[in-house]
This record gives C-alpha cells, structure tokens and sequence, in this order.
C-alpha cells in the first residue's frame, strides 16, 4: 500500500528547494528553483519506472502504462510556490501520486488504463498575476498572444521568461493534449482553509471550484506639495484608491451569502515621497466566487463605483481585466464514487467547494474532473506556517490510492492491506459515513 511514510520524506526533502535563509519556500514560476524541483521530481519518476516527458510550455508527464492502450487516468498537480509559501500547496497532489504509482510498482498491480501523473507549469499567479498558465496551455486556454502580453512585474513578458528557462514559446500550440487522451483527471491538495478542521473530518470531497475574476485599476491624480495644496483642492490618488479598497470589501459582504470574496491584493503609489500628494496609484484585486453571475454581478458594481469616484474625486479611474475565469462543477459521478470509496475505506468525508482555483478547474473543461482534500492547520495556506500534519495525510492517501485503482480498472483484491491505516484516527469516526454535506454550488 500506499506508504505516508515515504511521502512525508519526499514532501520534506522537496521543501529544501526554495527555502532561502528567511521563512517560506519560495519557487516562482520558471525561476531557478522552480525548475530545480522539477528536475528533483523527474528523478523521482524515473527512479519509479515511469515513463517520462516535458512539452514546450514545461509541463511535466510521467506515465505508467496500463494493459490497454485507451486514455489515461490523469493525477497531479504543481510544484511552483508563492513568495515564501508553504511546503504542502500543489506539491502534495505531484508527490501522493508519485507514491501510488510506486507503491502499485511494489505490489505488481497491473491496471488495464495507464496512469499518468501531471506536473503543471505556473499555477500561482504570483509570479505573472494569472493563474494556472501550464494548465490553460494543454487545454488549449493560452495563445501565443498571450506570451507577449502576460508578463510579470519587472516587465518580463511570459514568452521571454520561457526562453530562458530553456522551453520554446512558439511551440505552445503543440502543448494542447488531443481529445479522449484523459479518461478524467484527480487532484489530492490541502484545503488551505478551515473548514475540515473545524469539523474534525479528515477528506473534503470537491463539489466546484470558484474562479476569479482579476482587475487592475490606475488612478491618476495630480502629484502637487503636500504642504502648499488646500485640503478642497486636491486631486490625491491615493484617497481615491482607498475609497476603491473599501468598496471591494463592501461588495464582498453584501454577497457572502452567494460565496463571493473580494481582495486587493496589492497598492503601488507614486511618487512615493512624504511631502507630495500621491499622483498615480496602481492597484491589483479580484472577485471570487462559485457563481458566475454573482461574480459579474459584483465586477459592475465595482465598476460603477469606480465612475461615481471618478466624478467626485476629479480622478480618471482605468479598470483593465487581468484575468476572468469561469467556475467549474467537479464530475458528479467522481464524487459519487470517491464517497463509495470512502464508505470502503471507513473515513469520513465532507462534500464542499474550493474558494482557491486549482488546474483541476481547467482539466475539467477537458475531461470529468474531481478533487480530494485533507485538512490544513488553523487554514492556513500561502504563508511559511501552511502545515498538514503526517497523520492527517494518510486518509487522503488511502483515498487516493484505492480511487485511481479503481479508475484504472485494477481488482482492489489484488491490494492486500489498502484499508490499513495505521494507528490514525479519523475524526473520531469509523462509521465511513458523510457527517456534513452542503450539497454542491451557488
């Protein structure tokens, strides 16, 4: 069976690459350290007997052929980070389906489909401001164009950052996977909220996937003395901005009750010195939801806030769309099975939706889709102290592992031992029985 042993030291060896001398593991998209890791994992697959390939866009393919040749069961996730992030986040998924495939190697399963584990390209949207960039390529969701407008915030556009990290940008429309490669697609991630804890359940069952919706917004005021200006004549941008802030948090929770999430995530002012009135800002939010039509609906409020500031502030007020994506619906019929699966295996689970985007949103335009989750401390996620403890890890696991066997047409008799976890207790619970279930989206 699947060891959370060997996981564990594989997550905990991944976790030295990228760890600088402050707190946080840090592999930006395309960087040094990113490709190390995955470098690092490459290893790891061939050490596993996997079959092993890159596309031009730096995704990662590492297949275990099955007795049939027919689509694959796809599994997988990503390994670039945030700015000092976390160990778990997207390295997880990538490393809990390397060590089924090697645990399957171990025991001589034979499945009928191959299995084939992904490792996507730029899913943090730290590095270039849009998300999920590997996962939009193979589903045929980037152009070329792209690569030249995309670019992070020194100016590098995404095709150079490409070049250098020695892939090919004109060869991104051979990154798109054909149709019926994948039978489906699963992810194994950490929550990266609260919500399992609080309910002392050890899996989260993914109903949907909330999407965002990323602005930019620039003001332009007029940058003037702060000491010589009258108080009735400014035009400070920055005043403005802050008026704008307010109202994506005002919006946010006239709409709580429809799953919608508003954030500004980052404000840049110029000039930038004491004694004058800030005469541009540049500031970067999104909308959040698992309802299109709420999430639309609180970008054009937004909007029309911003042309009431314009007016009364005497600003010009810019929105430009970064980035607006769809929610997705996980495959009803992956969830009815991974709840069988989890009945099978005595742990208790707990249908719910993700609030943070994953690539499984993207796959699933492509190919039934779901998601499993195991808990994050305190929720926390994004930050140096993002932690899953071992034990929390292992139901997971379990689940994992007899839901690909079972996806991939291999007999669960031939997996002595795959309902033994250990000494983990799951909640307080061995009935294997859903304690919560809210049912799916908005």
């Amino acid at each position: 069976m699947a060891s959370v042993e060997r996981l564990w030291r594989d997550l905990m060896e991944l976790a030295t690459i990228g760890a600088g001398a402050g707190r946080g593991i840090t592999r930006l998209a395309f960087s040094q350290d990113d490709l190390r890791a995955k470098m690092w994992v490459i290893k790891r697959f061939k050490q596993a007997g996997l079959q092993v390939h890159q596309d031009s866009f730096g995704n990662v393919f590492a297949r275990r052929p099955g007795r049939v040749v027919g689509p694959a069961v796809a599994v997988g996730s990503h390994l670039d980070t945030v700015v000092a992030g976390g160990k778990f986040d997207g390295a997880l998924g990538v490393l809990a389906a390397l060590e089924v495939a090697r645990s399957w190697n171990e025991s001589g399963l034979e499945t009928e489909l191959p299995l084939e584990i992904v490792v996507f390209a730029a899913e943090e949207s730290a590095r270039f401001g849009v998300s999920t960039l590997g996962s939009r390529a193979v589903t045929g969701q980037l152009n070329g164009g792209d690569l030249d407008t995309i670019r992070d915030r020194n100016g590098v556009p995404l095709s150079r950052a490409l070049e250098q990290a020695g892939f090919d940008p004109r060869s991104v429309a051979s990154c798109v996977l054909p149709p019926g490669k994948y039978a489906c697609f699963v992810e194994l991630h950490i929550e990266q909220g609260p919500e399992l804890e609080r309910l002392g359940v050890p899996v989260g069952l993914v109903t949907g996937i909330a999407a965002p919706t990323r602005f930019r917004v620039t003001i332009e005021g007029t940058a003037l003395h702060s000491g010589t200006v009258p108080m009735g004549r400014r035009r400070d941008a920055l005043v403005a901005a802050a008026q704008l802030v307010e109202a994506v948090e005002a919006i946010a929770l006239s709409e709580r009750d429809h799953w919608l999430v508003g954030t500004v995530a980052s404000v840049d002012v110029f000039p930038g010195s004491t004694n004058t009135i800030p005469g541009r800002v540049e500031m970067r939010g999104e909308f959040r939801s698992t309802s299109r039509e709420v999430k639309d609906r609180a970008m054009d409020r937004f909007l029309t806030y911003c042309e009431e500031v314009r007016q009364t502030r005497g600003v010009t007020v810019e929105v430009s769309i970064v980035q607006r994506d769809d929610p997705t619906v996980m495959h009803e019929g992956l969830i009815e099975e991974l709840e069988r699966t989890c009945r099978e295996l005595e742990v208790p689970y707990h249908r719910m939706p993700s609030g943070a985007g994953h690539d499984a949103m993207n796959m699933g335009k492509i190919c039934p889709a779901a998601m499993i989750f195991v808990p994050s401390r305190g929720g926390v996620s994004h930050h140096p102290d993002e932690w899953t403890d071992q034990k929390d890890l292992a139901p997971g696991l379990a689940v994992l592992d007899r839901f690909l066997t079972r996806l991939t047409g291999a007999a669960v008799a031939k997996r002595p031992g795959i309902t033994d976890l250990g000494d983990v207790t799951v909640g307080g619970r061995t009935d294997g029985h859903a304690i919560h279930s809210d049912g799916g989206l908005t």
